[in-house]
């Protein structure tokens, strides 16, 4: 398990560890940046935080002495998004899934496979093949954002561009479409623009 903790003035990320025979908390520092609490496991993650708040005076030399910054111990950044993408997936499924068969309800359109993936900079797209792929994170989106994405790659199968035809096809579905495309702009992946293709 990984979290996120104020320590000495930053904001720093902490993996917390069951150990099977271990009979003590113990919290490591290593010079590629990770801080790590190792448990047994009767011991609670609460008591854990407390335990490193205990230790935050020795905590903040060694960070000192390995002069570790914040932007190295984010290199687990990738791996608590891995864990949330794992957590949410089949959820995201389910509800991504049901929006493309209620609006292809009015359009009728032909495609092949539906991809829920962990995608860094895009909502979702649309392949020559007839394949959709979406964003995980849409699930988490305005119902209004969910709509609109999945009309627009579904608009796709049919005007595979971004011509006047194609914004005709999304109108009839989303006749606010450039509210939520300017509230995707704004919604980020990963510190980055989320685009459609």
């Amino acid at each position: 398990m990984i979290k996120s903790l104020s320590i000495a003035d930053n904001t720093w990320l902490v993996t917390f560890k069951n150990i099977k025979r271990s009979l003590k908390l113990s919290l490591l520092v290593y010079k590629d940046g990770r801080i790590v609490v190792t448990k047994p496991y009767f011991v609670s993650v609460k008591k854990a935080e407390e335990f490193i708040k205990l230790k935050e005076d020795w905590l903040k030399k060694q960070i000192e002495i390995l002069q570790i910054t914040p932007a190295l111990n984010r290199g687990e950044k990738k791996q608590i998004q891995e864990q949330h993408y794992k957590r949410y997936k089949k959820q995201a499924t389910f509800i991504i899934k049901n929006k493309v068969e209620e609006i292809n309800q009015f359009y009728g359109f032909k495609y092949k496979n539906i991809s829920i993936r962990n995608q860094k900079t895009r909502w979702g797209s649309c392949s020559y093949s007839g394949n959709l792929n979406f964003n995980y994170r849409l699930a988490f989106l305005e119902e209004g954002a969910l709509t609109y994405v999945v009309t627009h790659e579904l608009c796709h199968l049919q005007e595979f561009n971004h011509s006047f035809s194609f914004w005709q096809l999304v109108r009839m579905v989303v006749p606010d479409y450039k509210k939520w495309r300017l509230y995707l702009k704004n919604s980020k992946i990963d510190n980055q623009s989320g685009i459609l293709d």
